[in-house]
């Protein structure tokens, strides 16, 4: 494994960046990682104000930085030149049938890897991310120059080495051919605010008889991390938050897995709170609880109003957590835990 450089300045980095990128929103990412995001809506909650960059670098100290591609009108070609991987080879072909890219912002991974950065057209921001070939995608975030890996983030994250830059030249605008590539449904997105009341004893229940009954089971090779964020999607939908859903995943379903997750240490990708903290944040096309009858069936004399302010509600705390101004879910939840024990 190579060494990790010296990371760079947090801030330093960000304000570069956003110098030659002003209209780039950013959001924090854990230090010396690729993944996870500092908190929740990330993808929303992505900012260029320098007041709140300035905050996140004293809350997230040492954090990488992701930039939100649709929320900086961007689109980013990430072509994967990893050993195994045929993104070089998926690119000439590209380029034979429609043109050579445009010169434009061009950054390489530790892994070898290229970003490609363009300015996305309008119609090109309705649309859901592209996939233009084997190993070439256009992902929701990617890390910005300067962002440092130290290669112990597990299988998908063990490459240290630093983001650089390798041709600044201005960001061009995104071929029109890239239309080809991308899903002509827009890109569809509920907001996440329970539409019930989470982690009563009915919904644990039935989310227990789902575990135990009907949930598949993720086996290494097998595409087991695909299966451990649908069965953690069901449980959103079904009603229990991320912290519950941690919870009943390591008791009803977790050991039966082959080989079983791991719990709140080691590399992030090979633990079930980060695959269900990723189910919750992109599995977005239904809202918390939304595969309930109380959701089906719910009490018709709630207003308009009602749901309003439960909405602000929401919106607000979201974006306190993000802020540092409370602790997050998974901080209260290690809180919650310290006290039973004290108890």
């Amino acid at each position: 494994m190579s060494k990790a450089p010296e990371p760079k300045s947090t801030g330093k980095i960000a304000r570069d960046f956003l110098a030659s990128v002003p209209a780039a929103c950013l959001f924090p990412i854990k230090a010396a990682h690729k993944a996870p995001p500092c908190f929740d809506d990330n993808l929303n909650l992505a900012s260029n104000d320098p007041k709140r960059i300035a905050q996140w670098q004293a809350n997230y100290r040492g954090c990488n930085w992701g930039l939100a591609t649709r929320r900086s009108s961007l689109i980013v070609m990430d072509v994967d030149t990893k050993p195994g991987k045929v993104g070089a080879s998926t690119l000439f072909d590209l380029e034979l049938k429609h043109d050579n890219l445009p010169r434009t912002l061009t950054v390489e991974s530790p892994s070898g890897g290229k970003h490609f950065y363009f300015v996305a057209s309008p119609e090109m921001l309705k649309r859901k991310s592209a996939a233009f070939g084997k190993d070439i995608d256009a992902p929701n975030y990617v890390l910005i120059p300067g962002c440092v890996l130290d290669g112990n983030g597990g299988k998908n994250d063990n490459i240290a080495g630093e983001y650089r830059i390798i041709d600044d030249a201005p960001i061009a605008p995104a071929p029109a051919w890239f239309l080809d590539y991308l899903d002509a449904t827009e890109a569809q997105r509920v907001e996440q605010i329970p539409v019930v009341e989470q982690d009563t004893d009915a919904i644990r229940a039935r989310c227990i008889d789902y575990l135990k009954n009907d949930a598949p089971i993720a086996i290494e090779g097998k595409n087991g991390d695909a299966i451990t964020l649908q069965v953690a999607g069901v449980l959103k939908d079904m009603g229990v938050s991320q912290e519950m859903a941690v919870e009943l995943m390591a008791e009803f379903w977790n050991s039966r897995c082959d080989p079983p997750w791991q719990i709140g240490e080691g590399p992030d990708a090979d633990r079930l709170d980060v695959k269900v903290k990723n189910a919750f944040r992109y599995l977005t096309q239904n809202a918390p609880g939304a595969d309930t009858a109380e959701a089906d069936f719910g009490d018709s004399s709630v207003t308009d109003a009602e749901i309003a302010v439960h909405t602000t509600w929401w919106k607000a705390r979201a974006r306190a957590e993000a802020n540092g101004e409370l602790p997050s879910r998974n901080e209260r939840r290690l809180m919650r835990k310290k006290k039973e024990r004290q108890s």
